[in-house]
């Protein structure tokens, strides 16, 4: 187990517009305003398009899954929530892992990771960041599972 003690920082919360794009304004409003890292701690709303991959099972992989091919769908999205986070890379390219539930315009409930800069919102989406201070939070890549995980250190 790896973990990262901070403290809470300056917390934002946003309300995007329709047709604008949901990572695109969330990146652009967390580099706007100066934080180092964040914590999504929540986000509702509607989408007219999405874009997600989920885990799939698959034996020949050394943990036995790997992710479908990306999904994109259109249409009436209740959105009903996300939780994720914001950090940069050891290269310090900005990066994004934003899990999302919502239920398609048949009831169907979905979910999985959010890709791509095609989420763009129907109605409003209103997202509630946090910043976590006294930590650096930084994606390595792991050899095991061959993918950028959280990692932590005192800065």
């Amino acid at each position: 187990m790896d973990e990262g003690v901070g403290s809470k920082g300056k917390k934002m919360v946003l309300r995007l517009k329709p047709g604008e794009e949901l990572v695109e304004c969330l990146l652009k409003a967390y580099e706007e305003n100066g934080f180092k890292n964040a914590i999504i701690t929540g986000c509702i709303g509607s989408l007219k398009k999405i874009a997600y991959k989920f885990a799939i099972k698959d034996k020949t992989k050394p943990l036995g899954f790997r992710y479908c091919d990306n999904i994109q769908e259109e249409g009436i999205i209740e959105f009903i929530g996300a939780q994720g986070n914001i950090c940069r890379d050891t290269e310090g390219k900005l990066l994004y892992h934003i899990h999302a539930v919502f239920v398609d315009d048949t009831g169907k409930v979905k979910g999985g990771h959010l890709i791509d800069r095609s989420n763009e919102v129907l109605a409003t989406m209103e997202i509630c960041l946090e910043e976590i201070e006294d930590i650096v939070m930084i994606r390595v890549m792991d050899d095991m599972i061959k993918a950028p995980v959280l990692t932590f250190f005192k800065p």
